[in-house]
């Protein structure tokens, strides 16, 4: 070989010299490995690889790789992961890596597998697995698509779910793939790598091209030895300096993007940035924006000092800065989410993409292929501003700048005029909108949030709307709430000593909270086109405040009831949202606006105070109904509610179970079911009580008679009283259910289900009769049988079986007790369209239709069991 000390190559010039051996002394391929971070440097090495090969970027330069020539082969000591990278890109391109014995031209020596992996794998054209995977993915999704039973070819559970075969599983599955090469980090990182740049390749450009671009890939090529630098002085040398943070890199690509756009135009020909957007930007970035951030979470740690051992208290602070870093890195990619999700969920971008036809059949397919590609590309940023969670927010900028690249990369860009389908981050745009969160207050930075009071908070937990803002995972009800501060904030930013304003702020805040919250309506934001929908309809809402307020000439900053007087006349509806919530926000407006205009004290002080309540939180439409407008009707209602409604207690439960039973022992079978005490938005008394038309008829009917019958006493005496003086002269299963409420767990989400013509009761375990059940009659024997032969460790005695048998058992349902010395079966049937039961008690039948009767017949059986199992088994 004839080295040369410094010199710029890309891959063909250095196998050109000879193979490229990878010393034991190096570590294994790391660049696959399946992290969050490696995961990140993963996708943006190889975009930016492919850019080049794809002639989207002129191109890439990849530093220095340093190693010696020795034994005909170059050792590499830093740049093996670039070189292994670059060996897999050149494969799955279809270049030729085979040496002139036919070995690979990289070979490992830190692992025998390893290196027959790659020995091998140049022996197989990488289009051939690629090809087959295509197939595959496609013939799974035909299959699901058909709901057919699947089986786990080639794939495991997991991938079945994705509906996509990648090429390592056709490779893994060859009959060459050695069973031990799947432990082989390096192998295990090389499939990885290699199924990244499959699914970032674009499959519909001319391979030849793609390959011959390979070649502007570079980097410095360093001989060591050639220099007379020894390897150990080389590895002393090469300590590695700190690693640029997250943050850092955010930065960095934020002032980059900045930079590009003061180059560039919109449709209308106006310049993106320039240079007073980009000083101003950095202005904010360590200005106002690191010290709010710093104020909120590095402050208090830094200011303390540890009395623990030496470095404890370094330490917290190091965190504390590392957490301040992450939070507003969170907050600028959120805000950026929040932008580009809006543009594309308010226009009609997609609709604007105009490409012209090609003159012959092959321009417009490749038209149309172009066509199809901005679509995708589209829609991939679609997903990635709508998904906003910490680990999906590092992927937006990757694809921000994706459909962007062709663009910039391309003929089209001659100009430097955006298209229409396009979309560019607004800088701009996003620094007012960031600093509308942010105010100052007694010389300090807050956020603008910070003074609203916890019974306008999202949720009863005490969680600041900034703090959701910046936490790591944001639910889809919350995200459309904070657009809605936003889009308030924009119209109306915060002025201090403004009282009125701080009213309206928190009003609209409060509505925000109620109309969009998931346990708060029917209709939820699951997916990215309702959550389209639903910032589709906030801006309209909040453009509806605006031009109200401006008709009518009311003013934010000294009206405190401006956002009220809006809702008061509202009278509309909105594609996205849950209407029958707004419906709610305008009667409550209705309610606290008196004829003057101005704010009812007593109405005001009555909603709040129910809105309060931690299971309702901000939705009373029930206690509306109720009170027909009178607030003396409205308090009484609530007082009682509020008694019961967020209790966690399971006996307090069960009491009201057992008491609304025993006031009406049909309540359940309009639904088939007992509501919840959850927030579940099918099975949930809330749902029940927001419901139309009952709003909770049964739950009224329970605080009628309570307020009937005593106001005064509370939610125990009340249900003492239903359960003792109204409960024992219940007739059926009702009568029996109220002397052990605590069956009622039995029944799955509370449903119950009866046979129309035998009149049988069963406890379903699931949605429908068709699932396991349980009768309930045999559950409360089944509980007395267990009362008499339980030990005091509430198991049951030796030589005791107690058996309950639900509807899916061979004999239907039953109950089995038995002694050493008895044995009693109860069955339940259905004969010529009338149940009945039968005991069996030592093998003698009865038959019984009544239930007093099969109650009384079975604590006389269960009686004698115990009195002759104590006789005999007493120590």
């Amino acid at each position: 070989m004839n080295p040369n000390t410094d010199k710029m190559m890309c891959f063909a010039d250095l196998i050109k010299k000879g193979q490229i051996r990878i010393p034991q002394i190096q570590r294994d391929y790391a660049q696959g490995r399946i992290n969050k971070d490696v995961n990140e440097i993963r996708s943006n090495f190889v975009r930016n690889l492919l850019l080049v090969v794809t002639g989207k970027k002129g191109e890439s330069q990849l530093d220095f790789v340093y190693g010696s020539d020795r034994k005909d082969a170059f050792e590499p000591l830093d740049g093996q992961q670039r070189l292994t990278t670059l060996f897999i890109l050149h494969w799955v391109l279809g270049v030729d890596l085979k040496n002139e014995n036919g070995d690979s031209v990289l070979t490992y020596e830190t692992r025998n597998t390893s290196e027959a992996f790659c020995k091998e794998l140049v022996r197989h054209e990488a289009k051939m697995f690629i090809d087959e995977a295509s197939k595959k993915t496609e013939e799974l999704k035909a299959l699901v698509d058909k709901d057919e039973n699947l089986t786990e070819d080639l794939i495991g559970k997991a991938k079945m779910k994705e509906h996509k075969i990648k090429p390592s599983d056709i490779i893994i599955n060859r009959d060459w793939f050695q069973w031990n090469w799947r432990t082989d980090p390096t192998i295990k990182s090389m499939l990885v790598m290699i199924d990244t740049i499959c699914e970032q390749m674009d499959w519909t450009l001319d391979l030849e091209s793609c390959k011959n671009r390979l070649n502007k890939i570079t980097f410095n090529h360093l001989d060591l030895g050639e220099m007379g630098m020894s390897d150990e002085l080389f590895i002393k040398m090469n300590a590695r300096g700190k690693l640029l943070s997250d943050f850092d890199k955010l930065k960095s690509t934020l002032e980059e993007e900045i930079q590009l756009q003061q180059d560039e135009e919109n449709a209308m020909g106006d310049v993106l940035a320039n240079s007073s957007i980009e000083h101003e930007w950095r202005k904010n970035m360590d200005g106002k924006w690191i010290d709010l951030f710093w104020l909120k979470y590095a402050s208090e740690k830094m200011a303390k000092t540890s009395s623990d051992k030496r470095g404890e208290a370094k330490r917290e602070r190091l965190e504390a800065a590392i957490e301040t870093e992450n939070k507003l890195k969170i907050f600028l990619l959120r805000m950026i989410a929040m932008q580009l999700f809006a543009k594309m969920s308010t226009t009609n971008l997609m609709n604007n993409i105009k490409i012209s036809e090609g003159i012959n059949e092959e321009e417009s397919r490749l038209k149309e292929l172009e066509k199809k590609r901005i679509s995708e590309l589209y829609e991939t940023l679609f997903e990635s501003s709508y998904k906003v969670n910490e680990s999906d927010l590092d992927g937006l900028l990757i694809s921000y700048q994706n459909q962007l690249v062709d663009w910039r990369s391309g003929e089209c860009n001659k100009l430097n005029r955006l298209p229409d389908y396009c979309i560019n981050i607004d800088f701009r745009e996003l620094m007012d909108d960031i600093n509308l969160w942010i105010t100052k207050e007694n010389g300090q930075y807050t956020d603008v949030t910070a003074s609203l009071p916890k019974e306008s908070l999202f949720d009863s937990k005490g969680s600041p709307y900034f703090s959701q803002l910046v936490s790591d995972n944001v639910s889809n009800d919350v995200y459309a709430t904070l657009y809605s501060l936003l889009c308030f904030l924009k119209s109306y930013p915060h002025k201090p000593n403004s009282q009125a304003w701080n009213t309206n702020f928190e009003e609209w805040v409060r509505m925000s909270r109620n109309v969009l919250k998931y346990d708060n309506n029917n209709a939820r934001i699951d997916k990215p086109k309702d959550a389209a929908n639903a910032f589709k309809s906030i801006k309209e809402l909040a453009e509806d405040l605006k031009r109200y307020l401006q008709e009518n000439n009311i003013d934010v900053y000294k009206n405190k009831a401006a956002v009220l007087l809006f809702l008061k006349q509202l009278n509309k509806t909105y594609a996205g949202i849950d209407n029958k919530s707004l419906e709610e926000e305008e009667e409550k407006a209705n309610l606290r606006i008196d004829v003057n205009g101005a704010i009812d004290a007593s109405w005001t002080d009555a909603i709040r105070k129910a809105e309060c309540n931690p299971y309702l939180w901000g939705q009373i439409r029930c206690l509306l109904n109720w009170a027909n407008k009178d607030i003396n009707k409205f308090t009484q209602y609530y007082n009682c509610l509020s008694q019961f409604i967020s209790t966690n207690d399971l006996k307090k439960q069960q009491s009201y179970y057992s008491a609304i039973l025993c006031l009406d022992p049909k309540c359940w079978e309009s639904n088939n079911r007992l509501y919840e005490f959850n927030k579940d938005r099918d099975n949930s008394i809330k749902r029940y009580l927001r419901d139309e038309p009952e709003f909770g008829k049964f739950v009224r009917l329970f605080i009628e008679e309570w307020i009937n019958w005593n106001a005064q006493k509370n939610f125990d005496e009340f249900c003492k009283h239903v359960i003792g003086d109204i409960g024992a002269k219940s007739l059926g299963w009702t009568k029996y259910f109220s002397q052990r409420p605590a069956i009622i767990q039995e029944s799955w989400r509370k449903r119950i289900f009866k046979d129309e013509t035998s009149e049988h009761v069963i406890f379903a375990q699931q949605k429908t009769t068709e699932s396991h059940c349980f009768d309930p009659m045999l559950l409360y024997i089944e509980s007395v049988a267990k009362d008499n032969f339980y030990n005091d460790k509430k198991k049951l005695k030796e030589g005791v079986t107690i058996e309950l048998q639900d509807s899916k058992s061979l004999n239907s349902h039953g109950l089995l007790i038995s002694t050493p010395e008895h044995k009693c079966e109860i069955r339940w049937g259905d004969v010529n369209g009338e149940g009945e039961y039968v005991i069996f008690d030592d093998g003698t039948s009865t038959k019984v239709h009544d239930l007093d009767t099969l109650v009384s017949k079975m604590e006389q059986i269960i009686k004698s069991y115990k009195t002759v199992y104590d006789q005999n088994h007493t120590a």
